[in-house]
């Protein structure tokens, strides 16, 4: 059974699977006006297919981040995939990079003794975390932070062994140095990530998540909508 995976939060990747293995898969960055995502998507995805002597309607279902990312690229992908959705009458199965960091991240994790807080890049200023128990289960949606990390996490500081995993612990740093929170290394994630989330998704009939997009340049919004 073939899929595709598609994260447009910042880069364009895209990857092909079959299964739990990837058949091939493509990065493109760094987009410019004559080259722009919206232009080059849908040729990028047929030109994966091709390669592979694989058509849209080999695609059973797409796998894609909701974000935390940035409007342009996360609407354009967003848009895509619904389009696709429709036409081949396939299901979306949806994720967000900061679940796909804190489950790499459980991956390699022996004790499993602590929460794990999720940070997400939005830029230069603020972030994005998630806070998740060991069964993967949300204790804190996404939240936006600046300064404010201590009392989000308030009710969780004396009672729990917090580490921190994600790609905006550089911002976060000084706060978290305060409040007596556990580094752990830099947690990227990869499309294999996201794929293993998404089949297991589809596995076990789990095909009515909510879509609903991460846009992570936006301070003014508390909750993403």
């Amino acid at each position: 059974m073939y899929y595709l995976i598609l994260d447009t939060s910042k880069n364009l990747s895209l990857g092909i699977f079959n299964g739990n293995t990837m058949v091939d898969s493509i990065v493109v960055s760094n987009f410019t006006i004559k080259n722009a995502l919206s232009d080059i998507l849908l040729p990028t995805i047929q030109e994966l297919l091709i390669k592979n002597n694989l058509t849209l309607t080999h695609v059973s279902f797409i796998g894609f981040v909701l974000g935390v990312g940035y409007f342009t690229s996360l609407r354009v992908g967003f848009s895509v995939v619904k389009t696709l959705k429709v036409a081949l009458n396939i299901p979306i199965i949806p994720c967000n990079n900061l679940y796909v960091m804190a489950y790499n991240y459980l991956l390699n994790d022996s004790e499993g003794n602590h929460l794990i807080l999720s940070t997400g890049d939005i830029g230069k200023v603020g972030a994005v975390i998630a806070l998740f128990n060991v069964a993967m289960e949300y204790l804190i949606e996404p939240t936006y932070v600046e300064d404010d990390l201590a009392i989000v996490l308030s009710e969780y500081l004396t009672s729990s062994n917090i580490v921190v995993v994600g790609n905006k612990i550089d911002y976060l740093s000084t706060i978290i140095n305060k409040i007596n929170i556990n580094f752990t290394n830099l947690v990227g994630y990869s499309l294999q990530n996201i794929a293993n989330i998404c089949y297991n998704d589809y596995c076990n009939g789990l095909l009515n998540k909510e879509l609903k997009l991460l846009y992570g340049n936006n301070p003014n919004f508390k909750k993403y909508n």
